[in-house]
């Protein structure tokens, strides 16, 4: 039941209540020195909850020297796992061994803390190959299990059961197996996030994907498949953005009040040329996990930047208790000087669910 986000639904309507405002100058701090942090995910527990080590919530991030640009940090990307009380952030260190990942890098995915045993979960997503000597955009889909020590620092440990635990089939899902990409123009097959259905107790692995239709360039869909076992089924996609946009970015979903919010970000230079849309959080609702859907807000739009700082905000998290996590990404520099990349955790949002409305309020 593939629900279609179509150009036409983009057109704005009012939506003055969905801008977020701007980030005050000299308001944000790096978290850990020397590095870049951006997609910031929390490692929740079995209630669906951010997990907590001895009183500290625990979320990850990808990171890379802060030395690189923009566009290069998404070449040295690990994941690394943070703390947090209150307002100060810890430093735990590169989540995973080096050598471990079946990438030359680590992209986005989604963590599940078991309190009782301290085993933890990931899914994550491999960019390139392991020991590339020049990096490639294959992008594949990794489960891996370790345990976590509390401690300063914490740490994981014990690695196993590391597998690819989901492939592009080709029929619904183009494989990602480029060797050269340019950023939002690529193929792709990332950003696992797994999420229980409530109504029949089963779990979907929802993910961002291109479809494989050779006559269109812009193929982003949100991609879907349900566990069957230790098996991960490819089901149709949930949401089509064929003709519209490339990519759909960290796929996520909350039930709130029996109704199933889907997310994705995407930024306004992966849209059809001809299509004026901002980059922001889009998502759509259902009244049931498998749709079909229509868009919130009439046209998707559930977040976007101010228009003085339309890229200051990005990869956008919606949790359970409807808090919004992102991270700052291009600021205003000074007048005639280019955006500024910050690469760190940005003021957390909050949305207002009602039905199908959405609006944006600052925590």
């Amino acid at each position: 039941m593939t629900s279609s986000w179509t150009a036409s639904l983009l057109r704005s309507r009012g939506d003055t209540h969905t801008v977020i405002p701007a980030i005050p100058a000299g308001s944000l701090r790096q978290l850990v020195a020397g590095l870049h942090l951006w997609d910031f995910w929390p490692v929740y527990d079995a209630g669906g909850e951010v997990a907590t080590v001895d009183r500290r919530q625990l979320w990850m991030a990808l990171s890379a020297p802060d030395h690189l640009s923009r566009d290069q940090r998404h070449d040295r990307a690990r994941i690394r796992l943070l703390s947090v009380t209150g307002t100060m952030w810890r430093d735990e260190g590169n989540l995973l061994p080096d050598g471990f990942s079946a990438g030359s890098r680590e992209w986005s995915g989604c963590a599940f803390l078991n309190a009782r045993t301290g085993s933890l979960t990931l899914y994550y997503t491999a960019a390139g190959e392991r020991g590339e000597t020049a990096t490639t955009y294959r992008q594949r889909i990794f489960e891996a299990h370790g345990k976590l020590r509390p401690g300063t620092p914490i740490v994981t440990t014990d690695w196993t059961d590391h597998r690819e635990c989901l492939e592009a089939d080709g029929t619904w899902y183009r494989p990602a197996t480029e060797t050269k990409a340019a950023p939002g123009f690529m193929t792709a097959f990332r950003d696992p996030y797994i999420v229980a259905d409530p109504a029949g107790g089963e779990e979907y692995m929802l993910f961002a994907g291109s479809s494989p239709r050779e006559d269109e360039r812009y193929n982003g869909v949100v991609g879907v498949a349900r566990r069957a076992g230790s098996r991960w089924i490819p089901q149709p996609p949930l949401i089509s953005a064929v003709g519209v946009n490339m990519e759909l970015e960290r796929p996520h979903a909350i039930i709130f009040e029996g109704r199933y919010y889907l997310f994705w970000s995407t930024q306004s230079h992966t849209f059809h040329p001809r299509i004026d849309a901002p980059t922001g959080l889009y998502g759509m609702v259902a009244s049931a996990m498998m749709g079909p859907y229509v868009p919130i807000n009439g046209n998707g739009l559930v977040m976007r930047n101010p228009s003085e700082a339309p890229s200051q905000t990005y990869a956008w998290q919606v949790l359970n208790d409807l808090s919004v996590v992102s991270f700052a990404d291009l600021l205003p520099g000074m007048p005639s000087a280019p955006p500024i990349f910050v690469g760190t955790i940005a003021p957390m949002m909050r949305l207002v669910l009602n039905g199908e409305r959405a609006t944006a309020q600052s925590l």
